[in-house]
């Protein structure tokens, strides 16, 4: 009647193999979590630097067109 019970050291083995699982699991999710963290800085730095360019672009062109003003109304 008793030979389906688990033993102590059945449901410590068992226990721990889900601790073990569980842990694991959470250190996989921490690292996607890393590395999506990373991914959307590299994002938002590469954007950023685009934008600066594009900034510097327009600067230089209003600067040429200001020169060209100058020297036309001379």
């Amino acid at each position: 009647m008793f030979q389906h019970i688990p033993t102590k050291a059945a449901i410590w083995a068992a226990l721990s193999a889900f601790v073990a699982f569980l842990v694991s699991w959470l250190r996989l999710d921490a690292r996607r979590a890393q590395r999506h963290d990373t991914e959307r800085q590299t994002l938002k730095a590469r954007h950023e630097a685009i934008q600066h360019k594009q900034e510097i672009e327009r600067d230089v062109e209003k600067q040429t067109d200001d020169g060209l003003v100058d020297r036309l109304s001379r």
